[in-house]
């Protein structure tokens, strides 16, 4: 069994301190094979960080192209217990925003995780909408490929 977690850890850094001590403490308890994080503040690297508490030495970062309303840069960022096989990226043309997968191999069994931080608006937006068929497109001509 593969444990897989995904949390957006929020690119502002108000009660850092406290707030990542909570997402150590409880990620921990789960164990988890493979984080997708989101939000990643690079300047302050909190998943390259959260990544070396955690003792999960593979990671994949992406940074966006656009900085957060607030000025900061971020992006998301995969880590893992387990190498990684392949690693890829794919722009969703909107907001400067990314996704990305890795392929890994527990057990010898191959496993693609996928990322996101998709449009933003409360509620369903065409927008969002658009970057999630365009994933599921991406992801449809890598999967036949796997082995």
């Amino acid at each position: 069994m593969v444990r897989v977690i995904t949390i957006n850890i929020l690119f502002e850094l108000e009660e850092w301190e406290q707030r990542r001590t909570l997402l150590v403490n409880e990620l921990k308890e789960e164990q988890a094979d493979l984080i997708a994080l989101q939000e990643a503040n690079l300047p302050e690297n909190t998943g390259t960080w959260l990544a070396e508490q955690l003792g999960m030495p593979y990671i994949h970062i992406v940074p966006f192209q656009q900085m957060s309303p607030h000025g900061i840069p971020y992006g998301i960022a995969i880590i893992s217990r387990h190498p990684f096989i392949k690693q890829e990226t794919l722009d969703l043309q909107s907001q400067g925003r990314f996704a990305q997968f890795v392929e890994v191999a527990p057990a010898g069994q191959p496993l693609v995780f996928c990322n996101g931080h998709y449009y933003w608006h409360p509620g369903s937006h065409p927008e969002r909408d658009k970057q999630v068929l365009r994933l599921l497109n991406w992801l449809g001509n890598y999967l036949p490929k796997c082995r």
